[in-house]
């Protein structure tokens, strides 16, 4: 899943952010550094 994304680039990482927090994840990864 992360294959596609492509870090290089400061932009693609913004929007994988923005994605992941669309998909809700943000709250479930933060869930995990809490752990």
């Amino acid at each position: 899943m992360f294959r596609q994304f492509d870090f290089d680039s400061e932009e693609s990482a913004v929007q994988f952010g923005l994605s992941m927090k669309r998909l809700g994840v943000d709250q479930a990864l933060r869930d995990l550094w809490r752990t």
